[in-house]
């Protein structure tokens, strides 16, 4: 279960066994979108809204919603699909209200926003390369194969996705690895230096310095008390 900001991208995988030739597994998700201002653009800048502020309007990455209060957000889920008229807005802001708590989230990507301006030909384009990356972060990732793939060279490709993303390429592809990094160290099944590897990296001091550029943690410290 995740929050996401506005314009993060995002790509979504099951497990490894779904993709299997004779799987039988399926998959269903439940979605809720709203927009920021659903309330009126002064609602959030209430001193008791603050919390939630905070929370909504960071700009880099998304959160998953501990099971702290897991439980209490399905219930409220569940009951806000089925409810009509002002009880569905109460049932969000209760939502929101926990998932605000100091507890309550962890941060497990590390990306901005989009600024896509919501035209159709960029957000294919970013689209492509977010799925690209995705598929291929474990291994060694080439430029010129990303720009081929949005019909660009590499230096249109390289000033087109800082604009939109608003830093390098290559500083996304080491946010996908670390992100991944981080959900190996919590499932907790690999040694560090395993998991520098499967995460795309050769060389394990450059994977432990661009892990704690991103995240402020040492793979290591981030292993003993960041997902407890």
């Amino acid at each position: 279960m995740v929050l996401l900001g506005k314009n993060v991208p995002h790509y979504w995988r099951n497990s490894q066994e779904y993709y299997a030739e004779d799987s039988r597994l399926t998959a269903h998700s439940i979605v809720l979108q709203f927009d920021y201002d659903f309330l009126g653009p002064q609602f959030f800048e209430a001193p008791e809204n603050h919390k939630i502020k905070n929370l909504l309007f960071k700009e880099d990455g998304g959160f998953i919603i501990n099971n702290s209060s897991k439980d209490f957000v399905i219930l409220r889920l569940e009951k806000l699909f089925r409810a009509k008229e002002t009880q569905r807005i109460i049932l969000l802001l209760e939502i929101l209200h926990e998932v605000s708590g100091e507890s309550a989230t962890t941060q497990i990507s590390f990306g901005h926003a989009i600024n896509s301006n919501n035209n159709p030909d960029e957000i294919d384009r970013l689209n492509k390369v977010i799925v690209h990356v995705s598929e291929n972060f474990q291994n060694e990732i080439s430029l010129g194969d990303v720009s081929e793939l949005v019909n660009m060279n590499p230096t249109s490709f390289c000033k087109f996705f800082r604009k939109k993303y608003q830093k390098p390429f290559f500083d996304f592809v080491n946010e996908i690895r670390v992100g991944f990094a981080c959900q190996k160290l919590r499932e907790n099944n690999n040694t560090i230096t395993e998991i520098c590897y499967l995460s795309g990296y050769n060389n394990f001091s450059n994977f432990s310095r661009m892990f704690k550029r991103i995240t402020g943690y040492t793979p290591s410290i981030k292993k003993k008390v960041a997902f407890c």
